[in-house]
């Protein structure tokens, strides 16, 4: 049975995913500086493909008290619970293309580590999308990080295999697009599967394409910028102005729900 990410994250590497001591409870500068300048402490936070809790545990370290986090992989929950000392974040296993919150009952919400690229197939990424803006309270803040496909591009590795994995397609008569790509690396070693072009895959946005997905699903753009940008706490106000900038490594997107700000409805039971 090919593999697909779901299995990867909880297979027999799901140490890597979900236990991993050095990380947890650390946001990277990036995601730092972000939760700094956007988040509030006191507001109800969503963190979307939590896996073993990294983001709630950092932020309950900075003050954050209504923790949420959802996953897929039920092993990743489970471990983010185990995990979870203070007993008081609410980790679920959810699907993001249909999750189980009431219609704005986050006012900000964090979907850290590529999680909306693990969704390979554009219908469940646009669903996701949809599914977040609908979570999210009018006039709230949501973060998004994804991974670039002009970055990968750029590199002079991964343009080789760009190239071999384009002829390889073509020769096969194969419709999957380029940004769909074969995973390079698994639990930390080669994966030589990906010279055959076998899944798991993840799929690389291109920068105009997902600002068209965050707008069409609901979202206005706030700030945006790239690991270039944030190293230098830089972030621009639009795609556009994005595209006449440097581009290197992770792309992340500060998002508004358009619409004046209403609070958040009471804690489920």
């Amino acid at each position: 049975m090919p593999m697909d990410n779901q299995a990867v994250f909880g297979g027999p590497d799901f140490d890597q995913w979900a236990n991993r001591e050095a990380q947890r409870g650390k946001l990277n500068t990036k995601e730092a500086f972000l939760v700094s300048r956007y988040f509030a402490p006191e507001l109800r936070t969503l963190d979307g493909g939590t896996g073993g809790g990294r983001v709630p545990f950092a932020l309950q370290k900075r003050g954050f008290a209504d923790l949420h986090g959802f996953d897929f992989v039920p092993q990743s929950i489970a471990a983010a619970r185990q995990h979870d000392t203070s007993g008081k974040i609410r980790f679920e296993v959810m699907d993001a293309a249909k999750l189980g919150y009431a219609d704005g009952y986050f006012p900000q919400l964090i979907y850290a580590e590529h999680m909306i690229n693990f969704l390979v197939e554009d219908a469940l990424r646009k669903s996701a999308l949809k599914e977040a803006c609908r979570v999210l309270q009018t006039g709230g803040v949501a973060i998004f990080t994804t991974l670039l496909f002009e970055t990968r591009q750029r590199s002079p590795v991964y343009w080789t295999f760009l190239r071999y994995l384009a002829i390889a397609r073509k020769l096969r008569g194969s419709a999957r697009p380029l940004q769909c790509q074969p995973w390079i690396k698994l639990g930390g070693r080669w994966n030589w599967a990906a010279l055959r072009d076998a899944p798991p895959y993840t799929y690389w946005y291109r920068l105009e394409e997902f600002g068209r997905d965050l707008e069409a699903a609901g979202f206005q753009i706030e700030a945006i910028g790239t690991d270039a940008q944030l190293r230098q706490q830089q972030l621009y106000p639009n795609v556009a102005a994005l595209a006449q900038k440097p581009l290197a490594g992770t792309l992340y997107a500060v998002c508004r729900k358009p619409g004046p700000y209403e609070a958040a409805p009471p804690l489920c039971a």
